[in-house]
């Protein structure tokens, strides 16, 4: 089947009342023609029991088969059973449903956001499940981005990649209870009102604060930033 054949099928397909008998043709002239040499692999995931009795629900309309026609079991098929979710997080999803650090894997500036709402969120994007705006305000910091920018691949257009493998080397200062104190107290204060004028002033409070942290001169505030 040629693409022009098969962007109409899909079309036909699921810009419709879900019909069985037409998705049953659906998957007989198109998921016979996919290459599996293309078909990328699985590893780590599984059905938590929760959703094992949702998922048996629907009903099985088709199944798996060898280049011969003869039946496969799904286990004989492959390593998970037929209902599994092979590209979803299953085995950390609960990791969602908590207050958590987000940010996506490639930005010219650090963009790391705090999510209080307990979203789920897709790929590229990554999280650390956490309460700690301490962390939030070092990974949001000029020392994050320069220390990134020595680790990461730069990309067109200044794009660094922050992914976690970078983002985990990046050095956190073990600091005490009154030393993140004045730090969290501006993070919230941004996060309560995150389009007031005065984000700009207090970011700058709180970089100095993390500068101070880790005892930088101003010298070394000036290659930090990019000035010098």
């Amino acid at each position: 089947m040629d693409r022009q054949k098969a962007a109409g099928l899909i079309q036909e397909t699921f810009n419709n009342p879900f019909d069985e008998d037409r998705f049953r043709y659906f998957t007989r002239n198109l998921f016979n023609e996919v290459d599996e040499k293309f078909t990328p692999p699985f590893a780590g995931a599984y059905i938590p029991d929760a959703y094992k009795e949702h998922i048996k629900q629907y009903k099985r309309i088709a199944k798996y088969a060898d280049p011969e026609g003869n039946e496969v079991s799904p286990t004989e098929a492959g390593r998970y059973e037929l209902y599994a979710l092979q590209r979803y997080a299953a085995d950390y999803y609960e990791e969602f449903e908590k207050p958590k650090i987000v940010w996506g894997n490639l930005a010219t500036e650090p963009k790391f956001a705090y999510d209080s709402s307990l979203s789920y969120i897709s790929t590229p994007a990554n999280i650390i499940p956490t309460t700690d705006l301490y962390l939030l305000a070092i990974f949001n910091s000029p020392l994050c981005k320069w220390w990134i920018s020595l680790q990461a691949a730069v990309r067109s257009g200044g794009f660094l990649e922050y992914k976690p493998m970078y983002v985990g080397t990046v050095p956190v200062f073990t600091a005490s209870d009154t030393q993140k104190a004045p730090i969290i107290e501006r993070v919230e204060k941004i996060l309560a009102d995150p389009e007031s004028p005065d984000v700009p002033h207090i970011e700058a409070e709180i970089n100095k604060l993390v500068y101070d942290l880790y005892g930088l001169t101003p010298e070394e505030i000036e290659i930090v930033e990019g000035r010098g």
